[in-house]
């Protein structure tokens, strides 16, 4: 076979294949949100305590659909200040459109 017969073999076997693809890779899975309780049973107006997993920059915790302030956050651990009038509930943990339910929260102390 003549140089010239094996460069066109080469050339039809482009055309027909088209040039190599590099492989195609997978976009990096996001990771999920999660939390748990850290403190399942605080007194009205006490502070709760939650672990939250990939909570994102500016995450949100719900207690009965009611946002519920921050006043700490260190590491994976979000502390937040429970309502004197609060009962007990579902608490979420809510990041961007994505929630998780973290348990539920037991007021002590109560009537």
């Amino acid at each position: 076979m003549t140089e010239l017969s094996m460069a066109a073999l080469l050339l039809g076997g482009l055309l027909f294949f088209g040039p190599a693809q590099p492989p195609k890779t997978k976009a990096p899975a996001e990771k999920a949100l999660g939390c748990s309780l850290v403190t399942p049973e605080v007194p009205r107006g006490g502070r709760l305590e939650v672990r939250g997993e990939n909570p994102g920059r500016s995450p949100l915790v719900r207690l009965s659909g009611k946002v519920l302030r921050i006043i700490e956050r260190q590491g994976d651990t979000i502390a937040v200040q429970v309502p004197r009038d609060a009962k007990d509930g579902e608490v979420v943990l809510q990041s961007g459109k994505e929630r998780a339910s973290c348990g539920t929260l037991k007021i002590i102390g109560t009537d």
